[in-house]
């Protein structure tokens, strides 16, 4: 936990801060107990459960613990906007577990994408990315960040490794395991790229989570994720971090403050709580999203399976490299029908659905599903959408945490009409 914020007297630190555990052990202690000091609550008995600090503002006795608040120190506070006790708490569990020195919390993963392209890009600068993207992530750099004079280039990560980035970069971007697709990035690779050029590679971890992935340790200087996602895990917060060494994060949390991105104490609390069973419900989403791949993979209406633990996966060997304990959660199919009768097709199965959801999100304890054409890359051209390899009869399932059998025989309902 190399930096990681560490408010605890030294006298009272636990095994799982002082490296007496396995690795392993150490990750699931951290999700369990991270966080769990609040910086500023000086109490004899301190609660198990970290407090909401529910408050837009407090009060400062004079103009030197207005000037310690001002500078973020620990256990000062001014304004939540500026900075708040339970969202430090938030931003200090995800400093553990992504072995980040610290970390910012913001209103979205929007919000902590945004503010970290914004705190680094200014006109004349390039950024470049995987062309296997978040939809709107690539919308933010396409539709605003270009127009300012940003220079976007969307590349693989195969030209990438191969060709180099090109001069005048200032952040190459990408996702360990890609949205929709699943794609893996070589991310060591990557970074031995970008930091050939003097960029920074800032990492989405959203599907990955620091239980399969941990960026910092393979080379990368930015992690950000969309805390909505897995670290919440419950579907009931929108919230977003970036972590990273603390030169890299404070420009970072200066932009947030300035964009009014910055997180909020009820959503991070509610965040923290989420991360306490992290390290138990990712096992069970990879090991359910390990089942259903095998059993898609197998079935005469899907024509192809997109999950990167499957052998004939085209990035199995860098998933194999990359991932820890597993290859998350998602799992993406296409349904066998023509393009023309994609959406069909895909109305059709899910007609047949009896338990699992159509949402446009993912990562909950239930299991749900969504269609990456008309939800997450909706904004994009259908010739851009297609070139991505995003057709209409494209599914994306988010397994959820229950018995895997039974999220298998709604699939078999649902296909059993395509």
């Amino acid at each position: 936990m190399a930096g990681a914020p560490d408010p605890i007297d030294p006298a009272r630190r636990p095994a799982y801060a002082s490296g007496a555990m396995s690795d392993a052990s150490r990750f699931d202690a951290l999700c369990v107990h991270a966080g769990a000091d609040i910086p500023g609550l000086d109490m004899a008995t301190p609660p198990i459960s970290p407090p909401i600090f529910q408050s837009s503002v407090f009060e400062t006795p004079d103009l030197a613990v207005l000037h310690r608040a001002m500078n973020g120190e620990p256990g000062a506070y001014v304004y939540s906007r500026h900075a708040n006790p339970t969202v430090a708490a938030f931003e200090a569990a995800v400093a553990a577990l992504e072995d980040a020195e610290t970390a910012v919390a913001t209103a979205s993963g929007m919000g902590a994408i945004t503010a970290t392209l914004l705190s680094r890009l200014k006109a004349g600068d390039g950024v470049v990315t995987t062309s296997a993207l978040y939809g709107n992530t690539r919308q933010l750099l396409d539709a605003y960040l270009a127009p300012l004079g940003v220079a976007v280039h969307h590349l693989t990560a195969e030209a990438i490794v191969a060709e180099g980035v090109p001069p005048g970069t200032r952040i190459v971007f990408t996702e360990p395991i890609s949205n929709p697709l699943l794609v893996v990035a070589d991310v060591p690779r990557l970074a031995e790229a970008a930091h050939a050029v003097g960029a920074r590679l800032v990492v989405d971890n959203t599907f990955a989570t620091p239980f399969h992935c941990r960026p910092l340790a393979l080379g990368a200087d930015v992690v950000v994720h969309s805390a909505t996602k897995y670290l919440g895990g419950h579907g009931d917060l929108v919230a977003g971090v970036a972590a990273g060494a603390a030169a890299l994060v404070e420009p970072i949390r200066r932009a947030a403050r300035v964009l009014g991105a910055n997180g909020a104490p009820f959503e991070a609390w509610l965040a923290l709580r989420g991360l306490r069973t992290l390290h138990l419900r990712m096992a069970r989403h990879a090991d359910n999203a390990a089942r259903v791949a095998a059993f898609l993979a197998d079935h005469p209406k899907v024509r192809a399976v997109h999950y990167p633990g499957l052998p004939g996966h085209p990035t199995h060997a860098a998933a194999r490299r990359i991932l820890e304990r597993g290859f998350g959660g998602m799992v993406t199919f296409e349904l066998a029908a023509g393009e023309a009768d994609g959406r069909a097709a895909f109305e059709r199965f899910l007609g047949g659905l009896a338990t699992i959801p159509f949402a446009a999100s993912l990562a909950d304890v239930g299991t749900m599903l969504s269609h990456p054409a008309t939800t997450s890359h909706r904004d994009l051209l259908a010739a851009e959408r297609m070139a991505l390899g995003i057709g209409e009869g494209l599914v994306r399932l988010s397994c959820g945490i229950e018995a895997a059998d039974d999220i298998v025989a709604d699939l078999a309902r649902g296909l059993a009409e395509v």
